[in-house]
């Protein structure tokens, strides 16, 4: 029977730890599409590239092509 519970709980513990791993993957997937809506708008006020590279860390072809694309919302509305 102990080995039983101790086999059941280090399965909820392993359970608990992908529920943790699977929420800071979504945290960190929203915190990316926030940086990259707000460099998008930076740029449509007229930041440049080379400080929105500098601002971000992302390299100034990054950035670039960050701007070039539409939202995902936007490319999902319009599929």
């Amino acid at each position: 029977k102990v080995a039983i519970q101790v086999a059941r709980l280090q399965q909820q513990a392993t359970g608990l730890r992908l529920a943790a791993v699977a929420l800071q993957s979504d945290l960190a997937a929203r915190e990316v599409d926030l940086r990259n809506r707000l460099i998008r708008l930076a740029r449509r006020e007229g930041a440049s590239l080379r400080a929105l590279a500098s601002a971000t860390g992302l390299s100034h072809q990054t950035v670039a092509n960050l701007c070039a694309t539409p939202p995902a919302t936007d490319r999902a509305r319009s599929a």
